[in-house]
């Protein structure tokens, strides 16, 4: 697999174009035949992302995923997608759950991405991936979340409770079931009813969600959803 800039195509084929115009469009076909992934190529990079999902998958497990370890793996993923060696429905799936795990919006966004191409192509599996993503990357920006898939422990909202107590994050109630039931995302009634504790006088008494007030998510940057 091997990954070629845009500054060094037009460089390599420059030369040939002005010298023989009228082989030019003949040489640009064989060279980026020449750098296209193989097939060969495409099966070693869907054995190398199942591989990385794995890895993801056990960490989590292990309940001690090593941040510099999920780096190295984004890291590899964007590397197979910049090769063009990113084109098959389980691969994007498994590209995104990579993501998933990342540590800021734009990592989120790039698993929403992946996720959302994997079920362009057919991939039914993927669809809880889109939810989840939309969720962090909203979450992590300071908004609402849409889908209501996300827990957060106080230290994310500035609450005070032990270590391991979890609220969800307030939802976004405009988002119709409708568009939750097609990503296999329960109503929000019954979401909310999940968490209705009480003996936690830290949850909002009406919702169930953590006590604070983020503003609604920008709409725009997730087509056909929001």
């Amino acid at each position: 697999m091997r990954f070629v800039s845009i500054v060094s195509l037009i460089i390599l084929i420059a030369p040939s174009a002005f010298c023989n115009p009228d082989n030019a469009a003949s040489n640009v076909e064989r060279q980026m035949r020449e750098w296209a992934c193989t097939p060969e190529d495409l099966d070693t990079a869907s054995d190398r992302l199942v591989e990385l999902r794995d890895a993801d998958q056990a960490s989590r497990v292990s309940g001690e995923p090593d941040p510099n370890e999920d780096t190295l793996r984004r890291i590899e993923v964007a590397k197979i997608y910049a090769e063009g060696c990113l084109q098959r429905a389980e691969d994007f799936r498994h590209a995104s759950l990579v993501f998933q795990h990342g540590n800021s919006p734009e990592h989120y966004y790039q698993a929403w991405f992946f996720a959302s191409r994997a079920v362009s192509l057919g991939d039914e599996h993927a669809k809880w991936l889109v939810p989840k993503a939309i969720d962090r990357y909203f979450l992590n920006t300071g908004y609402k979340q849409l889908f209501g898939t996300n827990l957060v422990t106080p230290f994310l909202w500035g609450g005070q409770g032990e270590e391991n107590y979890l609220c969800l994050w307030p939802v976004e109630e405009s988002l119709s079931d409708e568009v939750r039931s097609q990503y296999g995302v329960q109503p929000l009634n019954e979401i909310r009813e999940q968490y209705d504790d009480a003996d936690n006088s830290a949850l909002n008494p009406q919702t169930h969600e953590c006590p604070v007030n983020p503003e609604t998510p920008p709409k725009g940057l997730f087509p056909g959803i929001w």
